[in-house]
């Protein structure tokens, strides 16, 4: 659940269409990639700083294969099948990291929202830990 989100640049450009040599972007679109939120689901297999109840920080990615070898090396960025925090749609099969915390599949061609939304789903790998 997001409690907090931060508004920036890139966040502008994108909105501005600067990124994209004045194409509009697929809408809707929900900005935000500097996030602050509590826990509310997690795997069974989260790490304890993941737990429901946690307080996390969430970047400019929420999703990567997690088995290429950019991801490997950790440049996640880099991965073919990168989910940013907002504004992505992931395969059409649904394959990923952005399973929900049930481990079920989202729907195929879902889209990541951003932190102006009130939830955000991410992989605990791209979560940073926060203190209370």
């Amino acid at each position: 659940r997001v409690a907090f989100c931060g508004a920036c640049g890139s966040d502008a450009a994108e909105c501005a269409c600067a990124w994209t040599g004045g194409a509009p972007p697929e809408l809707p679109l929900v900005p935000g990639h500097e996030i602050v939120g509590m826990v509310e689901e997690a795997p069974g297999d989260a790490p304890a700083w993941a737990a429901r109840g946690a307080w996390v920080g969430v970047g400019c990615m929420v999703a990567s294969c997690g088995s290429c070898r950019r991801c490997s090396r950790g440049e996640e960025q880099f991965c073919n099948r990168v989910a940013w925090t907002y504004g992505s749609r992931l395969d059409d099969d649904g394959e990923g990291a952005c399973s929900d915390a049930s481990g079920d599949k989202p729907a195929a061609r879902a889209r990541t929202t951003g932190g102006f939304a009130t939830h955000v789903v991410a992989d605990v790998r791209f979560l940073v830990p926060l203190p209370e």
